[in-house]
């Protein structure tokens, strides 16, 4: 397929051996869009109308086309600091359920002090702002830490590659204290919420939980071919360490599972749990309940 793309800008670039490179923008002097070469500059062109019409230049350019009409906006502001690190390597690093949380508070974030330059936050009593931001969530302290600990892990970001030098969040203490001594379950409550479940599926995966104490985003993506011998080796994915748990105490559970999929764990459709494990902790709540 050839095609014409108007308002394409162009260059030419003869090489000591005659032939001809075109080079193609979309706005003169901005981000190359593709290049075509010929032995003569009829023979580039024609190339070059080739090149046009294939779907990934089509593509680029509605992407070129997009930041055009969309631009960044700059790092100096909160929003532009935010959109940044969003699109790093760091952020998509992170569990699938931190970035969608992390996602969840710097939006709420941008729309509070997008405005604002990173400038701003470098003045010492900047804290006090991300301090009566966070009191507004005081309701829900845990949830209101947990936000503080997203604008300071994108501030850190932005320090360590010099974008800003504010630390607005340094010595904001939390809000929530854990009393985990009402949140351990006995057997006899274990065995009532088992009995509860509307599915085997549900059985099997509180099972799994508690004989193995993965965190839920690692369980539901645990692969048999982790089984290795008589241990399972499995990658946690908040702290990147390995983990290595005995198969022979749990062996009874394992057998009890059917092989479905490649993963251990699905649901009652023979599917794996969506990763986010949203219908997991609905169906869990609802036993719960």
């Amino acid at each position: 397929m050839h095609a014409k793309i108007e308002k394409i800008h162009t260059s030419y670039k003869r090489s000591p051996t005659g032939d001809v490179t075109i080079y193609a923008y979309v706005t003169r002097g901005g981000k190359q869009l593709c290049k075509a070469e010929g032995r003569d500059k009829n023979e580039a062109r024609l190339e070059l109308e080739r090149i046009l019409g294939q779907p990934e230049t089509i593509e680029r350019l509605a992407e070129i086309q997009a930041s055009i009409s969309n631009p960044t906006p700059s790092s100096k502001y909160v929003s532009g600091l935010i959109k940044a690190y969003r699109a790093s390597a760091e952020f998509r690093n992170l569990a699938r359920k931190t970035q969608a949380d992390y996602e969840r508070y710097l939006s709420l974030f941008a729309k509070e002090y997008g405005d604002w330059t990173t400038r701003a936050f470098e003045a010492h009593k900047s804290g006090r702002e991300i301090v009566e931001w966070r009191d507004s969530m005081a309701h829900r302290p845990r949830t209101a830490d947990y936000m503080v600990a997203a604008v300071g892990a994108m501030f850190a970001w932005g320090r360590e590659r010099y974008l800003t030098s504010a630390n607005p969040t340094e010595g904001i203490k939390k809000i929530y204290k854990a009393d985990r001594s009402e949140i351990i379950w006995s057997d006899d409550e274990l065995e009532r919420v088992i009995n509860a479940c509307s599915t085997e599926e549900l059985k099997h995966a509180i099972r799994l939980a508690v004989a193995t104490g993965l965190r839920q985003g690692d369980l539901l993506t645990l692969p048999w071919s982790a089984i290795r011998g008589n241990t399972i080796v499995r990658k946690t994915s908040k702290r990147g360490r390995i983990a290595f748990i005995p198969v022979q105490p749990l062996k009874h559970i394992l057998e009890a599972i059917p092989r479905r999929s490649p993963v251990i764990l699905t649901n009652s459709h023979g599917r794996p749990w969506a990763p986010s494990g949203d219908g997991l902790r609905s169906s869990f709540d609802e036993a719960k309940r």
